[in-house]
């Protein structure tokens, strides 16, 4: 007889809780342990009428179905013990602190503290709070068995932050050559974030072969242009695959040749997906005007690395302040003294007038166009009006967090 079982691991990371109930023949109250675990696997067997987990579940509670196990939790990051009395038992605050702090000072751990003080397990409850990734296995004569390159995915994508040491332990060696692994081990990690490095790790493990393989380089390029850092100096002046890198991560261009780094419509592209590429292009498309006047449409504070000829054309810092009012700052005092130019900027973000000039800051329509956007601009106007009583209650009702 085949049996389905649902593989269920958390996504994301701080995911899961541990709920642990301990109870004593001799004690009037239960010690109740919460811990949160950054992910967890479980393996669940829907009994008749149980909802059958999915991947569309917002989260998911292990411990109210009738058949399941924990398969594993990992890297426990918070506890939290507290005493709870039995119905119509009254305790202090006091009272319950006292047992508390023996508990959390006990050396042993507050587990084997319990167990050998006579206290029992009465349930343990696991809940993954919010998504959740379900494979579904079947197990019995006849079944098939799973893809191991598939599960080995499915596993490194909970536990994103140690699979290297997983593969270390799990993997066969034939896998860092293998392109469609390698590959979709890239895809699967994307979403974690840069707070694990994931190409570093990739790429330390990668074969040389994968690495001087321009069809795999072009398809790593394609789904996160950062693999161009690991890429050879021939890739990284190979133009087509430069190209695919700055689309996707425009600050890939950090890591192209520097012909390419002065390769105009390839610095477009990159600026185009993201304006702080500019810093990486050479000095002659940094001082292009349409170069920068792209890049400041991307991201105003790009305006802080132009030169003192960008900052103080007009066009340049009006497009600049259109996507980021405090771009103003970096703007030439020519400009700071440029009504249409600040004005630009306080209708973006009131708080812009405190870069814009004596002279404005007691210009009562300028000053009304900021209130208007930010209540808390009123602060950077002239002492005059700030104390204009109808400004003042215009910035009571528009006063919002910068």
């Amino acid at each position: 007889m085949i049996i389905k079982e649902y593989i269920v691991r958390s996504k994301g990371r701080k995911n899961v809780e541990e709920e642990e109930i301990f109870n004593h023949p001799d004690k009037n109250y239960e010690i109740h342990v919460l811990t949160g675990f950054r992910s967890g696997v479980f393996v669940i067997r829907p009994e008749e009428g149980e909802e059958v987990p999915n991947d569309e579940m917002e989260g998911i509670v292990i411990s109210d179905y009738a058949d399941w196990e924990l398969d594993e939790t990992i890297d426990g990051w918070y506890q939290n013990i507290t005493v709870v009395p039995d119905k119509g038992v009254e305790m202090s605050e006091e009272e319950k602190d006292a047992i508390l702090e023996d508990i959390e000072e006990a050396e042993e751990g507050y587990l084997s503290f319990m167990l050998d003080r006579g206290w029992d397990t009465l349930e343990t409850n696991y809940t993954i709070l919010y998504g959740i990734d379900v494979e579904i296995r079947e197990v019995g004569p006849g079944a098939k068995p799973p893809d191991p390159k598939k599960v080995l995915l499915r596993v490194i994508q909970g536990r994103a932050w140690d699979f290297r040491e997983y593969l270390n332990d799990h993997a066969d060696d034939s896998l860092w050559a293998d392109r469609e692994f390698m590959l979709e081990l890239i895809k699967s990690l994307l979403p974690i974030g840069s707070w694990i490095e994931p190409l570093n790790r990739i790429f330390d493990h990668a074969s040389d072969s994968l690495k001087t393989d321009r069809e795999f380089m072009l398809e790593a390029v394609r789904n996160t242009g950062y693999a161009l850092e690991f890429a050879s100096d021939t890739f990284k002046a190979d133009r087509e695959l430069v190209l695919e890198a700055v689309k996707t991560k425009g600050g890939a261009l950090k890591y192209a040749s520097d012909t390419l780094k002065a390769d105009r419509e390839l610095v477009l592209e990159a600026i185009r997906e993201d304006g702080r590429a500019l810093k990486f292009a050479s000095d002659t498309l940094k001082a292009d005007r349409e170069v920068m006047i792209e890049a400041v449409r991307n991201d105003g504070t790009v305006l802080s690395d132009a030169s003192d000829t960008l900052k103080a054309d007009r066009e340049v810092v009006i497009e600049a302040v259109k996507k980021w009012a405090q771009a103003l700052q970096y703007a030439s005092d020519t400009l700071k003294a440029d009504r249409e130019v600040v004005l630009e900027a306080v209708k973006t973000e009131g708080y812009a007038l405190q870069f814009a000039s004596d002279t404005f800051k007691a210009d009562r329509e300028l000053v009304l166009e900021a209130v208007r956007n930010n209540g808390y601009a009123l602060q950077y106007a002239s002492e005059e009006l700030q104390n204009d009583p109808e400004l003042k209650k215009l910035a009571e009702d528009r006063t919002i967090l910068w």
